[in-house]
């Protein structure tokens, strides 16, 4: 096995115009709407603190994960990367930037009769429960994640899916507007406690494969000291271990809230 590769880690950064576009237009337009078009929406208030802090560690999560050295290492060198590049977009990015977008800029969208329609299909927790765990599943699929590697549009539609399934997936736990139906707080458990059993079984079957999974990893140059199966076997942690942490940390969160309420609802009902 080689050593680490430091000169890669250090300088490998990825400045294709299309990703910097994009970032620095959500960038712009969430603070423009924040700020001075924000009195152009009904019933908009100032944005919260930890509203932008959100949004701004969202916007960090997806510069690690399009630009920094992990996007090339994921793109062609290592399953890790790859697997560090998944959580990052789809278990951190996604539910900061939904944290720390206002629910005035949501349910201004919502007026539209056909938005609303379709965001009550496409928002529901089961479909948003199953697309994600499919396009996770498929994109993961040895067939398909050859034919990924070898293919520029394939690998702009996989980094596209896991964006928006991830943002799918967290939008029943972390939006909550009138026009929507909202998810109770034991149901949103639920939910988070379900996510985990998909994760892990994906990650376990990838740390216990008795073959190289991703071919065209094992053929790439080594910028760390894993060979590839000792790098598949890290890659499948990943899916199972933070993944778990992540989901499990969230459905603490949601229980403590819900405990919280509970008990000063209870409090207000013996006064």
């Amino acid at each position: 096995m080689v050593g680490w590769d430091i000169s890669f880690w250090l300088t490998t950064w990825s400045w294709e115009p299309g990703t910097l576009i994009g970032i620095a237009l959500i960038i712009g337009g969430y603070f423009a709407i924040a700020g001075p078009l924000r009195n152009r929406f009904t019933n908009a208030i100032p944005l919260k603190p930890t509203q932008i802090l959100w949004f701004i560690l969202g916007v960090l999560a997806a510069v690690l994960a399009l630009i920094s050295p992990i996007y090339k290492a994921s793109k062609e060198f290592l399953f890790s990367a790859h697997m560090i590049q998944h959580i990052l977009l789809t278990l951190v990015m996604a539910p900061l930037l939904l944290a720390g977008i206002p629910g005035w800029l949501i349910s201004s969208v919502m007026r539209l009769e056909l938005v609303k329609r379709f965001a009550r299909i496409i928002t529901h927790p089961i479909p948003t429960f199953f697309i994600y765990f499919l396009s996770l599943s498929f994109w993961h699929l040895p067939s398909v994640h050859a034919a990924m590697m070898g293919n520029e549009a394939l690998h702009i539609a996989q980094t596209l899916s896991f964006i928006v399934t991830g943002l799918l997936f967290w939008w029943p736990m972390i939006i909550s507007i009138p026009e929507l139906p909202k998810l109770s707080d034991p149901l949103k458990m639920l939910y988070l406690f379900l996510a985990v059993i998909p994760c892990t079984v994906l990650g376990v079957v990838i740390i216990f494969a008795p073959t190289v999974m991703a071919s065209s990893y094992s053929m790439a140059a080594r910028i760390t000291p894993l060979d590839p199966m000792a790098d598949q076997q890290v890659a499948g942690v990943l899916m199972a271990v933070p993944s778990m942490f992540i989901l499990l940390g969230a459905l603490l969160t949601v229980f403590y809230r819900w405990y919280k309420r509970e008990g000063s609802s209870r409090a207000d009902l013996e006064v």
